[in-house]
């Protein structure tokens, strides 16, 4: 990718205020109007992923697993233009699980940057379900960085459509996102599995779709086991799984997608999306509402930045992590939102 440092405004009000060769960023004042200016630093990565929040799901016979964070991922180096010296990174968190009857919750962006120099990664699409009465008005999976997948049985309804790599500017460019699965409309059968960051979530049958796949960022961050994975060890936004009526639930994906409940004839509990995977969850089963039969979480998301040692690298707070790796590299982490500053 060419390096935007050439995109960088030349005139008369723009002036280099720092700028250190061997490094891997500089400073840069642009001009907004007389006497304006917005500071702006050029960072160089040498790999790059930032993973938003799993949709969530809710409690039916036949619902749709919850889809994986988008994910924007570029392995190579890769320079992006920020305002300022202190940038915002904001960590998004799962959609929560809702009870019987209502909408799913989409997951959380991820961002980092602010303003006009921002990268976002979009959250994971909630999974379809019913609503009553019978037979039941259906809501569809919902879109997202990847989709939701659908209802299934006699009010079978669409999939939610992954949306990351239709994104502006380069959270589009190096987004990942796929649909989520179609509900199979006949009786007592499943909806469709959360779409994942690596492929589309597999259909409702007689039983309930399993998710899809996440993005395997390990070329840019080296094979697990690594301290900075999360223990779905470098696949990252795998779609939930779906349920059927009284049958087998989807399975949930490698990504950290969650596992449907079923088999059971009152309530079965699907599986979250693993925490910091942005992974789907997994859709609930329930023959009937009640206040203790809820849908799930999806997982919440993060942010890996791999830097050369030729620059040092600040995060904040402390439960960000920066992490030196062979071949003269480092590695932040973002679990939770805070800051990153690099000079």
């Amino acid at each position: 990718m060419r390096d935007l440092k050439n995109k960088l405004i030349s005139s008369k009000n723009t002036k280099n205020i720092q700028s250190k060769k061997g490094k891997s960023f500089g400073y840069q004042v642009l001009g907004f109007g007389a006497g304006g200016g917005v500071a702006t630093q050029c960072v160089t990565f040498v790999g790059f992923a930032a993973v938003a929040g799993g949709g969530g799901t809710l409690v039916y016979p036949a619902n749709g697993g919850g889809g994986g964070g988008g994910v924007i991922f570029n392995a190579s180096s890769y320079t992006k233009e920020f305002a300022g010296g202190v940038i915002p990174v904001v960590v998004g968190a799962g959609g929560v699980g809702v009870l019987w009857s209502a909408v799913a919750n989409n997951g959380n962006d991820t961002t980092v940057g602010d303003g006009n120099f921002v990268l976002t990664a979009i959250g994971g699409g909630g999974g379809g379900g019913g609503c009553q009465p019978n037979p039941p008005v259906t809501d569809s999976g919902r879109p997202g960085g990847s989709g939701g997948g659908a209802y299934g049985q006699s009010g079978s309804s669409g999939p939610g459509a992954g949306i990351q790599s239709c994104a502006a500017g380069d959270s589009g460019t190096y987004g990942f996102g796929g649909n989520g699965g179609t509900g199979n409309p006949g009786n007592r059968t499943g909806g469709g599995g959360g779409g994942g960051s690596g492929c589309n979530g597999a259909n409702g049958g007689s039983q309930g779709g399993n998710g899809a796949g996440g993005k395997d960022i390990r070329p840019a961050f080296g094979t697990e086991p690594q301290p900075f994975y999360t223990p779905t060890n470098g696949f990252y936004s795998g779609g939930g799984g779906a349920t059927a009526c009284n049958r087998a639930g989807g399975c949930g994906a490698s990504g950290g997608g969650g596992d449907a409940g079923g088999n059971s004839q009152s309530y079965s509990a699907g599986q979250a999306g693993e925490t910091g995977s942005g992974g789907g969850a997994g859709a609930s089963y329930a023959a009937g509402p009640s206040p203790s039969r809820i849908g799930m979480n999806g997982g919440s998301g993060t942010v890996l930045m791999n830097f050369p040692t030729s620059v040092t690298v600040s995060v904040t707070p402390g439960t960000n992590t920066v992490t030196a790796v062979p071949g003269s590299k480092q590695v932040a982490k973002f679990s939770v939102s805070g800051t990153l500053e690099v000079s």
